[in-house]
Formats: structure tokens, C-alpha cells, sequence
């Protein structure tokens, strides 16, 4: 990875990026960890505890040398007891309301704690097993050892920032042991006083059961705890002079400032070049892990000693690929850069939610142009936003919208590149490469341009409907039944699924990697082709019986029978024809050519079908509508022997249905419709004649019947030379 980090910050140079001064050591505290304030009185001693909920504890950065290592002014910590498994027996003052506080502290939808008296939560902690005492030792470093270190290399402290000097010394008197016993006392009294559930969290956990867990992992969660002062206002005394708290950004910026210098004064140059050609200096180091979005501490390099195949063939260590100082500070600044929280979804995104679920790993997609600074063309990748309407896939205005920060610079920049990098996490500080791909701008909004034109390439559908949250405007929930565009990243995570027959979606395994949702983007032609056949083949596969089932749900809604079927129906369920269509369209197989074919006309015919006796039941059946339709039902055998299915339909279809048809009057809604179903019926048995309904079905005819099948009974049916579909269905009446 370290080469194409170095690529990137020499990139993100030439458009003038500003880098700050970030230093491998001084880094981020991690995102969504529980977090206290832990204040220190003037003698050492804490002297207060607050739950940090309303503040970012990400945005506060910390010393910390190397990964699992003592660090400052934020700590981790377990929680302060392990409940033993099984629950011992308490005493009969106490069991009672004992029990109660440990079901309200294990059940996840509780958000508070019941009443609870500080005798019942001491006879608990009697029973309990310290956690803290294992690290009190850590604790120490934390409080002394780490602050010292980073005063040396800060240097003096302005007076401005007198409050930082003042928490060090502070943390220096703290002995680790009184420590503990005050967080312990404090958080049990701020449960007492409030029943807030995260000062109990922070007092008792449940060893996890299953695969062991390295230490600090195997209760589930840690807290960080953010040494600060109460009185910082009093420092300096100076009244004109601005006051700080300790782990204010002005501050923290000023000592990013100065670890920075102390860094350059601490590699002089020894004049040997480096695998770049920088200098060697700082090169026998082991690389020093980023805390970076998305991926969490990641060494820079690719041979760490962190590795464990490597670390069995005595491979590890910086002398495999020597970098010094100055190409790891370019690294470290591109990382940095690149992945910075505060640019995700423009820079990168973190597309671990498509990973299948066994053996998930943490993986990003970054992406830059290297002709224009801080542009988003991840949204070419994956959705920035659930609504439709957001989708810029949605038509080829969105599209060419998306693509308009481009138009300046394509003709005046031929040489202008968008570069894609795949990275996952696999061990511990190993971050792996999984992709790495550079494309001309041109490249990019042809490559758009087709990936808008597949997902349009489907008629209307009708769908089971399904709400949909508007995430950047209003937040409130969105109804559609239609088909929605489908992304890159999620036409692989769609690849990846199984689906039941009641619209359940396991995603499990890796029969397509991340980098090939770029292909599926990019390529064209015969580089493409043999994996768009695939895809297709076992798109059919996994998903045509929950296709079937969504159009029986589909009609029972459309026709409003009342008929309640169980079925899980999501986002992902909506884009499955889209993805039917992309791949039909990437064949060269165009929606006006298809919707003119024996394959979809053969599909609308079971959906007519369906609706004929949906209607024969309602004037029959004192308008009970069974479950299973009469055309659905022949739908998987039309998947194998397309002929026998048509055969077998029609036989049944005759007698009692279309002589039904026939005979009934229109002064009722169902005759209407039957009517108007017996005159599409023959449209398209008509249509069936001028053709030969095969035995056998190729992948491509059946991702045509199961399109043709759905589309009937859609809002907007685009049904050739049926333009006013809604209309006719009902005989006239909307």
C-alpha cells in the first residue's frame, strides 16, 4: 500500500491540498467508543466523572506509540466488573432487585435502569470479577510515563496553553489505585443519582461466549476516559490571555505543530537514498500505525511485523522494504488526507455493509481526481442516499448533472484521472490492496452513461411496495413500488445473496469481489462479457423464486385482495430487475427490441392470467381470493420447459375461467376487468403465435419472462403498443 500512498500525496500536492500536521503518534481517539470526562482536582484525585454524550470524542486527538500501548489524555478501559456466568445466589434482601438491574442492563432496548440501591449494586460487586486490577499498571503509564514523554517533545508550553501543563502535572500525582477507587465509587453513585444505563455499562459486563477474544474485546465493548481539568479557566491567571480546556483544537493543533518540528529535528539526513530515493533515515524503524476512517489503526505498508504469514517466515520488519522518515511522512499525510472522517462520502466510503457476513472485514473505497480537488466521484460507486429521487442513476439528466463538475476540465485535461483504490483491512494493522485503477475522465462519463441506460433498460414494474428513508432532505419515509437503480458496489453485494422464496436475503458468500463492481462500471465488450454471462446465469439462480413471490405479492396488492402474505421486502429487492436489465442491456439486448419478444409477452400472459382469476374468485368465491394464483404457480415451470407451462395454462385456463369471462355482465367492478383480461388474453395469444414458445430457455429469456411477468399491473406500463395500461386494465375506471 505504501506505494500508492506516496502516488496520492504527490497528487494531492500538485492540487494544493492542505495536509495539516498529522504525526503517526498523535491521532484521532477512535469513533463511537462511550466516552467520560475524568476531571483531576489539584491534588491528583479525581474529582469528577461525566458521560461525554452530547460530544465527539473523535475529533479529540491522543498520544499513543504503537497500536495496544498507553495513551494520552484519552484511555481505554473494560468495564470495572465481569458478572460471572452463571449468576451466583444473592442474599434475600438484595436478589430480588439484584436480578432486576442485571435484566435491565442485558436487555438492549432498555435506555435507563430502574431503581437501584447502593447496598444491592456492593453485595453485586462482592460477586463480581475485577477487570481494572489486570490493568492498573497500563493505567499508570497513562497517567505518568506517556504524558512525560510527550512533554519532552512538545516543548515549553505556551502560556495560553498553561491548562495542558497543569493536567500533566495533575496526571503525574494520580496514583492509578486511588484512581480506580474513585471511578468506581463516582460511576456507582451517577447510577444511583440518574439510572443512566452507560455509567452501568461502564460498571458491569458479561464475559462473551463463542471464539475467544483478546483481552479488552471479550466483554463486548471498552470505554475511553478523557483526562481533563474542572478549573482550567484558572490557567494562566493572566486575565487578557485566552484559556483553554486541555483538550481543546486550538491546543491540539499547537501540539500537531510541535510533534511535527520535533519529528523533522529527530532524522537527520544520512545521505543513502531509500527504496524512493528519500533520504534512508528513520528507515529501520517499525511503521507506525494511522488511525484512519473506516479501517481503524493501519500501518502504511504492506510488511509489517504485525503480519502473521510473514512473521513465520521471519519476513517482517521495515528492512524488507526500506522507507525512511520522509517517504512515511508523505504516506501518513496522504492516508490521512484521504481518509479523514470529516471527507467520507467525498474521498472515501466504507463499504463493509456489502462484505458478506461470514468472515467480514473492514473495507473502503477512496477516489480523487487528479485534475480537481475534494470532487465526489465515489458517487458513481455507491448511493449517497436511499430516495429515489437522490438516485443519480435515476435518469440521463441526473446523470449528466452528476458528471457536471467534469465538463470544465475534460477537454482542457486529457491527461486528468480519476483513481480508485479498494482497501481491506485482513489482519490486525495489514491493510491489503484489494483494487487499484486509474480512468480518464472520458472513461468515467461513458462508463456512467451506461450504467444509467442498463437501469433503464426494464419497463414499469409492479412491485410490493416499500418505504424508503429520506436521508438528506426531510428524514421522514418514502412509499414506492417501482424498480430502483441499482449501484455498482450493490449489483456485487446482490451477486453475493441468496434469497428465499419469502424475499429473505443471506449474503454469504464471495462469488464477486468489490473490485469487480469497477469492471461492471468501466468495461466494455469482450473483457466484460464472459462475466456479465455469469452474473446473469446466477442472478436467475438465486433470485427468480423471490421474483416470483414479489409479483404474487405484487398483484394481491395491486388488486387489493385483502390477502396477507408474508414476505421481507427491502431496497435491494427493487433493484434486483434493474440489475436483470443492466446485465440484458451490457448484452446488447435493448428494452424496445425485448418487449416485442415471445419471452416477455409470455410473462405478461401469466400475469393477465392471474388477474382473470383474481376476478373469477371475487364474483365467485363471496370475494375470497386465494393465496396462489393460477399463473404464478406455472411460473417456475416456465423457467424450465417455457412450451409445457403455456400448454398446461391454457388447458386449465378454459374451462372454468374464460367461459366465466364470457357470460358475465360489467355492471360490477370484477366483470369489467375480466372483460377487459379475456381482450389482452387474445392480444396476447396472438402475439404467442407468431412465434415459437421453446422447450428449452436460455438465461437471457428468462430474465425476459420474469420482466415481462412484473410488469403488468405497473404505474407507468410501458407495454409496447399498450400506453394507457392502468386505464384499460379496469375497463375505463382508474
Amino acid at each position: 500500500m505504501l506505494n500508492e500512498l506516496v502516488v496520492l500525496y504527490n497528487a494531492l500536492v500538485s492540487l494544493g491540498c492542505d495536509f495539516g500536521t498529522p504525526h503517526p503518534h498523535f491521532r484521532k481517539c477512535p469513533k463511537g467508543k462511550a466516552a467520560f470526562k475524568l476531571s483531576l482536582d489539584e491534588f491528583g484525585k479525581v474529582s469528577d466523572i461525566v458521560a461525554m454524550t452530547d460530544f465527539n470524542i473523535e475529533e479529540v486527538y491522543r498520544w499513543q506509540e504503537h497500536y495496544h500501548t498507553p495513551t494520552f489524555p484519552a484511555f481505554n478501559a473494560r468495564a470495572l466488573f465481569e458478572i460471572p456466568d452463571p449468576i451466583p445466589a444473592f442474599s434475600i434482601d438484595n436478589e430480588k432487585e439484584i436480578l432486576a438491574f442485571i435484566e435491565d442492563l442485558t436487555n438492549p432496548r432498555n435506555k435507563s435502569i430502574g431503581n437501584v440501591k447502593k447496598e444491592a449494586l456492593e453485595e453485586l460487586e462482592t460477586k463480581c470479577n475485577g477487570l481494572w486490577s489486570d490493568d492498573i499498571v497500563w493505567i499508570g503509564k497513562c497517567l505518568k510515563e506517556t504524558p512525560d514523554t510527550l512533554r519532552s517533545m512538545i516543548g515549553e508550553i505556551p502560556r495560553s496553553y498553561q491548562a495542558l501543563q497543569e493536567l500533566i502535572r495533575r496526571a503525574g500525582i494520580c496514583k492509578p489505585e486511588e484512581l480506580q477507587r474513585s471511578v468506581w465509587s463516582i460511576l456507582r453513585q451517577k447510577l444511583i443519582d440518574t439510572g443512566d444505563k452507560v455509567y452501568a455499562e461502564a460498571l458491569f459486563a458479561f464475559k462473551k461466549k463463542g471464539k475467544k477474544k483478546r483481552r479488552g474485546k471479550e466483554h463486548g465493548k471498552d470505554y475511553l476516559y478523557l483526562l481533563t481539568i474542572e478549573d482550567w479557566n484558572k490557567y494562566p491567571s493572566d486575565t487578557d490571555l485566552e484559556k483553554y480546556p486541555p483538550y481543546h483544537l486550538v491546543i491540539q493543533n499547537w501540539m500537531r505543530m510541535q510533534l511535527e518540528s520535533y519529528s523533522d529535528k529527530n532524522y537527520p539526513p544520512t545521505g543513502k537514498p531509500d527504496a524512493y530515493g528519500r533520504d534512508f533515515s528513520g528507515a529501520t524503524e517499525n511503521f507506525a500505525p494511522a488511525n484512519v476512517g473506516g479501517l481503524g489503526p493501519t500501518v502504511p505498508f504492506t510488511a509489517n511485523d504485525q503480519i502473521p504469514c510473514l512473521e513465520r517466515y521471519g519476513l517482517e520488519g521495515s528492512s524488507l522494504f526500506p522507507a525512511g522518515a520522509e517517504t512515511r511522512k508523505m504516506a501518513l499525510k496522504g492516508i490521512d488526507y484521504i481518509l479523514n472522517r470529516t471527507r467520507e462520502g467525498v474521498t472515501w466510503k466504507n463499504i463493509t455493509k456489502y462484505e458478506p457476513s461470514k468472515n467480514k472485514r473492514k473495507t473502503v473505497v477512496i477516489a480523487y481526481c487528479t485534475c480537481l480537488r475534494d470532487v465526489n466521484t465515489l458517487q458513481f460507486f455507491d448511493r449517497e442516499d436511499d430516495d429515489p429521487k437522490e438516485n443519480i442513476y435515476r435518469s440521463e439528466a441526473a446523470t449528466k448533472l452528476a458528471l457536471a463538475p467534469f465538463d470544465g476540465i475534460t477537454k482542457e485535461r486529457p491527461d486528468a484521472r480519476v483513481v480508485i483504490h479498494l482497501l481491506s483491512a485482513v489482519d490486525p494493522g495489514n491493510t491489503k490492496v484489494l483494487a487499484s485503477r486509474k480512468y480518464s475522465l472520458f472513461e468515467l462519463s461513458e462508463g456512467a452513461f451506461r450504467w444509467q441506460a442498463g437501469n433503464a433498460n426494464i419497463p414499469g414494474l409492479n412491485l410490493p411496495w416499500v418505504s424508503i428513508k429520506q436521508k438528506r432532505t426531510s428524514g421522514e419515509n418514502i412509499r414506492t413500488k417501482d424498480a430502483v437503480p441499482v449501484y455498482p458496489i450493490e449489483a456485487i453485494k446482490i451477486l453475493n445473496t441468496d434469497w428465499y422464496q419469502d424475499g429473505k436475503m443471506v449474503t454469504q458468500s464471495k462469488r464477486f469481489l468489490p473490485d469487480e463492481a469497477l469492471d461492471f462500471l468501466f468495461e466494455k465488450g469482450e473483457v466484460i462479457g464472459q462475466r456479465i454471462d455469469s452474473g446473469l446465469s446466477l442472478l436467475v439462480e438465486k433470485s427468480s423464486s423471490a421474483i416470483i413471490s414479489a409479483g404474487l405479492k405484487g398483484l394481491h396488492d395491486y388488486r387489493k385482495t385483502g390477502i396477507k402474505i408474508k414476505f421481507t421486502d427491502n431496497l435491494f429487492l427493487h433493484m434486483l430487475p434493474s440489475l436483470y436489465g443492466l446485465f440484458l442491456y451490457k448484452k446488447g439486448i435493448k428494452k424496445e427490441d425485448y418487449m416485442n419478444e415471445t419471452m416477455f409477452y409470455l410473462g405478461r400472459y401469466f400475469a393477465v392470467v392471474d388477474d382473470l382469476y383474481i376476478q373469477y374468485h371475487k364474483d365467485n368465491s363471496s370475494g375470497k381470493v386465494p393465496m396462489s394464483l393460477l399463473g404464478n404457480d406455472h411460473m417456475k415451470l416456465a423457467l424450465q420447459n417455457p412450451r409445457e407451462a403455456f400448454v398446461t395454462l391454457s388447458s386449465r385456463l378454459a374451462h372454468p375461467y374464460i367461459s366465466w369471462a364470457k357470460r358475465v355482465g360489467t355492471n360490477d367492478k370484477p366483470g369489467r376487468i375480466a372483460k377487459n383480461c379475456i381482450r389482452k388474453i387474445g392480444e396476447l395469444t396472438g402475439e404467442l403465435s407468431k412465434g415459437e414458445i421453446p422447450t428449452d430457455i436460455k438465461d437471457t429469456d428468462k430474465a425476459k419472462l420474469l420482466l415481462g411477468y412484473l410488469s403488468y399491473g405497473a404505474r407507468k406500463d410501458q407495454f409496447a403498443g399498450d400506453s394507457n395500461e392502468e386505464k384499460n386494465e379496469e375497463g375505463g375506471e382508474l
